[in-house]
Parts: structure tokens; sequence; C-alpha cells
């Protein structure tokens, strides 16, 4: 995981059950609604980071994500104007609650940026709480204008950790085609495995990203695009095993990876005889170069001869 989506991926485990941890907003009523949530504002566009939203209180947290200490201002003055509204329908979410829709701005860090994020709030009079995030515990920093609700959400100050925050999100649609390459390579072997004659560049980023619906739609065919250039690098690496066939310019959900070979097919008798098969070989080729008396038996020889003609007898039984 990129360092950078540490306080993403803390936040996330205080919403999500899979890491070890409490996770402290779920049993608040909190779910994951929406990841890279674009939001139009009276002074310009917003992206909120992380979405998310508490059905019973109608309640939305709007929340940025920071890596590093330092406050953009116009973009934090767009959350101060947030309309719930607004991102009700962009995040196409159901209201299933008489209550009338509201929300509030969160921002997650890394612990030892709380200070210099509250104070770059304080500039432009957001007064948002703060969630800071280290690898022992999860700090909330709230001010003291939070509204009521917002303070029952955060119950406490400080919550232990009983191990890392969880790798949810391992890379985003920021990230590098370097970054995402080890993740697509896997999801190709996990499909030769299967086997599979071929899979898209849609399957690949929904298996290796598995919080890709929850992303707008922008991120997710940015994301899609940076796992498609994966599969064309590895396809390219491997043209033995692997055929990439690129998408049409305006969708990359329809490139897809030919699978030429798996390791299945390199014996007919299967994947682990085919490696007993070349222990055998070598065993045999290591032999021949010594040097033998004529009148002496090898057994391991004649035990490994007798080996092969017994699967060549079994061999010949099978067939029809």
């Amino acid at each position: 995981m990129e360092d950078r989506l540490l306080p993403i991926n803390g936040l996330l485990g205080l919403v999500l059950p899979y890491g070890i941890d409490k996770p402290l907003l779920k049993e608040s009523g909190y779910e994951l609604a929406g990841l890279e949530v674009p939001v139009t504002t009276a002074t310009g566009k917003v992206v909120i980071d992380v979405l998310l939203f508490n059905r019973d209180r109608s309640l939305l947290l709007a929340c940025e994500a920071k890596s590093g200490a330092n406050v953009e201002a116009p973009q934090a003055a767009k959350y101060r104007l947030l309309d719930a509204q607004g991102i009700v329908l962009a995040g196409n979410i159901t209201l299933s609650s008489p209550i009338q829709p509201s929300v509030v701005a969160v921002y997650a860090c890394l612990c030892q940026h709380i200070d210099r994020i509250r104070l770059g709030l304080n500039e432009v009079n957001l007064h948002s709480p703060i969630v800071g995030v280290c690898h022992e515990h999860i700090t909330f920093d709230l001010s003291d204008q939070v509204p009521e609700p917002v303070l029952r959400t955060f119950p406490v100050r400080s919550l232990p950790l009983n191990g890392p925050p969880p790798s949810l999100i391992q890379f985003d649609h920021e990230s590098s085609v370097a970054d995402v390459t080890p993740a697509v390579r896997a999801q190709l072997v996990k499909a030769l495995a299967v086997p599979k004659q071929q899979v898209t560049v849609r399957w690949l980023a929904e298996e290796a990203a598995p919080y890709l619906a929850f992303y707008a739609r922008t991120a997710q065919q940015r994301l899609v695009r940076t796992v498609g250039e994966a599969a064309r690098q590895i396809a390219q690496s491997d043209t033995a095993t692997f055929e990439y066939h690129p998408p049409p310019p305006n969708d990359p959900n329809c490139g897809f990876v030919r699978f030429l070979r798996t390791p299945e097919d390199n014996d007919p008798r299967g994947r682990t005889q085919a490696y007993q098969a070349l222990a055998r070989s070598s065993q045999l080729r290591r032999k021949r170069t010594r040097q033998h008396d004529p009148d002496q038996l090898d057994l391991l020889q004649e035990l490994l001869q007798a080996d092969d003609e017994d699967t060549i007898e079994a061999g010949e039984e099978e067939e029809p």
C-alpha cells in the first residue's frame, strides 16, 4: 500500500468490518456510499474522497483524506459550502428516512499533521472533525462547534489499534502503472490456474481493486485504464503466455487479455506430474555423466525406468 493511502484506509477501517479493530463508524450506523464523488458547489466543483452515510439520521460525512500537512484553502472553502441534496444526487443515494439530509465535512490525515490541518481549517472558518490515523491508534480531534449528531458519532477521542490500519485500498486512480502491476499480475496468474481462455480488463480491475464499484465514473475509468496499461505491459513481457487486445478509445472496459498457454498445458499428465518428470529427467542426465561398472546394476536407474514403463502402459490402457 502506498503511504499516501494510509489516511483513507484508516478511515475505511472504521466503517468496513474487515479489519481486526473495532469499526467505530459502522457501529454508529454509517456505511460507505462512494469514493471520489464530484460535487458542484456555489464556487465550483469539489471531489469528495470518501462519502459516508447514516440512513437513520440522514447524515452525510463528506471526507477529505490528506497525506500531507497542508490544507488547500479554495478546496476547504468548497467543503464549507457543500449542499446535502446535491451530494445525494451526485452519490445516487436513496433516502430511507423522512429526516431532511444534512452534511458535515470531515478531514482525515496522519496523526502528526493534526495541528497543521486544524490551523488551515480555522483560516477558512471550517470547523470539521479531524480523524488522525497512525499505525498504533486513531485520534478524533473535534472542535467546539461540531454539531451534536457528529459528537455522538465519535464517542471517544482516541481508538487504540491492534495492528496497522487494513490495506483495503492498495492503489487508486492516481496510482502509477508500476504500483498497479503486481496486483494485476496476481489476478492474471489466478485466471491461468482456473483456467480461463481470456479475461477482460474490467474483470482484472474489479478483482485487483475490490472497491472499484464505489468510485464515481471518472475515477473508475481512469483506474481501469491504468489496469489495462499494466496488463498490456505484462503481456508484452510474456508473449508466449498472454496476448493483449486493446479497447476502443471510448470504452476502456472492452479490452481483454487472451491466454495462449497455461502451466497445465506443459504435460498431459498434469502440472504435478510434469514437475516430477522434469526431476526424473534431470536425475537421469546427472547419472549418465558418471562412469559405471557395466557389470554393476544401478538400482535407482532401474526403478526410474520401470516407473516410466508403468506410466506409458497406464496411458495406453486409458486410450479408447
